[in-house]
């Protein structure tokens, strides 16, 4: 749950999620990783399961286990994610460094 308690309190939580802002990610090399070893790093792309058709993760934000295990889980369940690089989530792109 956010706090907003105090001014911009809704932003400083967001900013610890999000790593680099969207024009960042967009301009920076990137690279494509192993899903499970790519955990805690900047992803390069969205990832929208359908369903329900909601983004997982927007570019710039950084990724952990549990979403990729989410990810992965659904899709060995016959859920799609049509944006990425990897349909299967085998691998995502991320920002290099």
């Amino acid at each position: 749950m956010l706090s907003v308690a105090g001014p911009h309190g809704w932003a400083r939580a967001l900013s610890r999620a999000r790593c680099s802002t969207s024009r960042a990610t967009w301009c920076a090399p990137k690279a494509t990783r192993c899903a499970p070893k790519s955990s805690r790093t900047a992803r390069a792309e969205m990832l929208t399961p359908y369903p329900p058709g909601i983004p997982a993760v927007l570019p710039g934000e950084r990724i952990d286990a549990d979403i990729v295990r989410y990810l992965r889980s659904g899709v060995d369940a016959g859920m799609v994610v049509p944006d990425a690089v990897d349909t299967e989530v085998r691998g995502v792109r991320v920002v290099a460094r």
